[in-house]
């Protein structure tokens, strides 16, 4: 298991997330020629390595990119291989970890989520060792490097059934060729009105032969750039970023007949947009809980002691704990973290904290 990222809390400005139409980068050579196609089409050799401009093409902005959410999909590999995807500019330094490795199929998708450069750039290696293969890169979404009103915020939510396959795998819903199915995500009790978007977990079961299926929000252009691909017979599980309409709907169209199994595992709102809380008071009126609009829950502990104000103890979301500890006079001095490292807080003349450090005394923050 490799960490390619993290989500934070929801309510803190930070990255925002902006979906798109699906545009394509890198297009295989016996296409012709495309005005989308950012480096050399030309199929990937074992060890072969390219830098692909991603910031500034396909509606991603030129600037303020941190990442890009990419569709990536092998075709016709003449044996089973691994690519790897990267933030660089030069396509050297490759990580260990591959990004998608794939079998002797006709063809594989999956979605990765990488950071870009300074100047926006990935690049993509085609590990030693692997086979020939024709490579697809569609950019269907992009994180900013810092708040924007015009992003959206993610939540997660724990798994819960859109399309359900369970007990019985051969009881999931067929989807029948060149047909559109539309599902309603805000119908769910964990799925709010006005998402932007929803991560799903979609898997394609006992499909009639090898085909691709398309997510996209219902009501607008079918995408031609396709969100999977499933062989016949077999089951296969990507994870979707998938784009919402107005109503709140996600359409599912398929070039094959196949079952389909759709868990929600997360959706994004508008950065931008009002958010509910719910708080609740002890009987000398001192907050004991926060509940965020995806029911995470917050409680506090504190010191009544004190006798100017009572002291913050502790602040649990989950099994995470963070602890504080205060010097003479009930000044705040140490923040303990969950993972146990130690942030110091330091006030200026009138008793405000105005930066934060670690055990080596290294900057952490800063507050205005």
């Amino acid at each position: 298991v490799d960490v390619d990222g993290w989500y934070g809390d929801n309510t803190l400005p930070g990255v925002t997330f902006s979906t798109l139409a699906p545009a394509r980068l890198i297009v295989p050579a016996n296409s012709g020629p495309q005005p989308a196609c950012v480096v050399a089409c030309v199929r990937m050799n074992p060890g072969a390595a390219f830098v692909v401009q991603a910031a500034g093409n396909g509606a991603v902005p030129s600037d303020g990119v941190a990442a890009v959410a990419l569709n990536v999909t092998v075709v016709s590999p003449a044996a089973a291989g691994a690519l790897t995807v990267w933030a660089s500019d030069s396509a050297t330094g490759a990580p260990g970890s591959s990004s998608i490795e794939y079998s002797a199929a006709p063809v594989y998708t999956k979605l990765v989520v990488v950071p870009v450069t300074a100047g926006g750039r990935v690049s993509i290696l085609n590990t030693v060792g692997s086979g020939a293969t024709d490579v697809h890169l569609d950019v269907i979404g992009w994180y900013s490097s810092a708040y924007r009103a015009d992003g959206s915020g993610f939540h997660r939510v724990d798994d819960v059934s859109l399309i359900d396959a369970a007990p019985n795998p051969r009881a999931c819903s067929i989807l029948q060729p060149d047909t559109e199915l539309t599902k309603p995500v805000t119908d769910l009790a964990e799925v709010p009105a006005g998402v932007t978007a929803v991560v799903l977990n979609v898997t394609a079961l006992n499909g009639a032969s090898t085909d691709t299926l398309t997510v996209w929000a219902a009501g607008a252009t079918r995408p031609t750039v396709p969100s999977m691909t499933y062989r016949a017979g077999q089951a296969r599980t990507n994870t979707i970023i998938a784009p919402v309409s107005g109503d709140g709907r996600v359409g599912f169209w398929s070039t094959g007949q196949v079952g389909l199994a759709v868990t929600v595992i997360g959706y994004f709102t508008s950065a931008s947009a009002t958010e509910t809380w719910a708080y609740t008071y002890d009987n000398d009126g001192i907050r004991s809980s926060k509940t965020s609009p995806d029911n995470l829950t917050t409680t506090y502990t504190w010191d009544k002691t004190n006798p100017v104000i009572p002291l913050l103890l502790t602040e649990t979301t989950g099994l995470l704990t963070t602890r504080y500890v205060y010097g003479p006079g009930g000044v705040p001095v140490e923040q303990i973290n969950p993972d146990g490292t130690v942030t110091y807080l330091h006030r200026d003349q009138l008793g405000s904290i105005r930066a934060l450090t670690d055990a080596t005394g290294a900057l952490n923050g800063e507050k205005a």
